[in-house]
């Protein structure tokens, strides 16, 4: 393993959340979502802020994505939910963050295979796995883990591993986000020269 890094999950990229919400067969559109101080001031229609989100409904739920500016945010809702309901509103904001993350994923190994480099996508129960290399010796891992994104590369010489990285981490966190890694023996041995471009940001 070169190197290993942990980071806050947040949703960035206006492309992936449709193509997300797209992927669960739901159609979404652009909206304004309110928040009022209490009750009473939702019951007169007074709110005390307005933000610009991406919105769909799925049986009888609603997915809010809320635009912070550099990140969404998302709830899954319900008019008066009742404890069960909470825990699949729960179970469907986790599919849509997994499905947010694949397509992440997805983007990553387009831009690499357009680089000439060969991939392979593996799912697991927490994460993903993009395979690559000769024979699909070298991986990128991202799990996700209590509200946190873990990636770590391995079988990638030198500082090379941090071109696959840094895309995937604009996808999955705003530029404030702390980014905290771990470098390995991997990450300082000398490059063998087969990975002379792995992803190009540009």
């Amino acid at each position: 393993m070169s190197h290993c890094t942990s980071f806050k999950f947040q949703y960035t990229d206006r492309i992936l959340i449709t193509q997300a919400f797209s992927n669960l067969g739901l159609k979404c559109k652009d909206s304004v979502v309110y928040s009022y101080d209490s009750g009473y001031a939702k019951s007169l229609g007074i709110a005390s802020e307005e933000r610009p989100a991406i919105v769909a409904e799925s049986n009888g739920f609603n997915y809010f994505m809320e635009d912070f500016g550099n990140h969404y945010e998302l709830s899954v809702e319900k008019h008066n939910m009742s404890s069960s309901e909470e825990r699949i509103a729960t179970r469907m904001g986790k599919e849509f963050q997994k499905q947010y993350v694949k397509c992440a994923a997805q983007q990553v190994i387009k831009q690499m295979e357009q680089n000439g480099h060969s991939c392979l996508l593996a799912e697991n129960s927490d994460g993903f796995e993009i395979k690559f290399g000769t024979v699909y010796e070298k991986s990128l891992l991202v799990k996700l883990q209590n509200g946190r994104v873990i990636e770590s590369v391995s079988g990638v010489k030198g500082q090379f591993c941090q071109s696959i990285t840094e895309a995937l981490e604009n996808m999955l966190s705003s530029a404030d986000v702390e980014l905290n890694t771990e470098w390995t023996e991997e990450y300082y041995a000398p490059d063998d020269g087969s990975m002379l471009k792995i992803y190009d940001l540009g």
